[in-house]
């Protein structure tokens, strides 16, 4: 790893970290401090009503499942997959796009430590993104709950973190086939959503990493998913593979 190249990488992105880790505090804020008005909301639904929101209201009185359901289930992946998506398009097609990497590969690195090392930049970022706002909202949620199941929600961020690995990995991929980072970012977004489609049917919905993502088998189960976790470390293990195989020929 070249530590000069990936202070370059961290200060271009840190606006992508500080507006995406800003907007999520924001939102992780607005979790447990609108509890109340949402409970009282559900508590006047009819059955049928509220059914179409949860299975049970019961389960609006739990505090965690409810903070789950809004962070991890919701919110943070919603939010953290575009994050994922916006540092990963500009790895090779943003240097491309500046007419910088015939610049960068000039130093004395090889290909794949120049890839590596971009790599690693973005997962800094998008590893602090998503837990600098999880420790907010769970210290947020201690003041105005009391108690709050600290440990399974850090661990259901990880493994949140582990889907936003392959959406990273799979947006440098076309980052390195497309050299344009606004083409390749519409690809990948589309097929992003494509991905999804699996997860709206419930026989097809193990297909999809979307069903994953929020970590829903261990926090609400207390089972840790580790096939869907390996499978995600393998795929994002996979598309980097490609992606700096492709780099590696890539003409300048």
């Amino acid at each position: 790893m070249n530590y000069n190249l990936l202070k370059k990488e961290l200060k271009e992105n840190r606006w992508k970290f500080i507006i995406g880790t800003i907007i999520l505090i924001v939102t992780g804020a607005v979790i447990p401090l609108t509890y109340q008005i949402i409970n009282e909301m559900f508590q006047e639904m009819s059955g049928e009503q509220y059914s179409r929101f949860l299975p049970d209201l019961a389960l609006m009185e739990n505090t965690n499942y409810y903070i789950w359901s809004q962070w991890n289930a919701k919110n943070l992946y919603q939010i953290g997959t575009i994050l994922a998506l916006l540092l990963g398009i500009n790895t090779i097609a943003g240097e491309v796009n500046k007419n910088t990497l015939g610049f960068l590969l000039t130093r004395p690195l090889s290909r794949k430590e120049a890839f590596f090392t971009k790599v690693i930049g973005g997962v800094v970022w998008l590893f602090l993104a998503v837990f600098i706002s999880t420790i907010f909202l769970i210290l947020l949620s201690i003041y105005e709950f009391g108690e709050v199941a600290t440990g399974e929600l850090l661990i259901t961020t990880l493994i949140t973190f582990c889907g936003f690995l392959v959406i990273y990995s799979f947006s440098i991929l076309f980052s390195t086939l497309i050299d344009e980072p606004v083409k390749a970012g519409a690809v990948a977004a589309l097929l992003i959503f494509i991905s999804a489609v699996p997860g709206w049917f419930s026989k097809t919905s193990h297909l999809s990493l979307f069903s994953h993502i929020g970590g829903g088998k261990y926090f609400i189960e207390g089972q840790f998913p580790f096939l869907p976790v390996l499978v995600m470390i393998l795929i994002t293990a996979v598309f980097l593979v490609i992606a700096v195989n492709l780099f590696c020929k890539k003409e300048i």
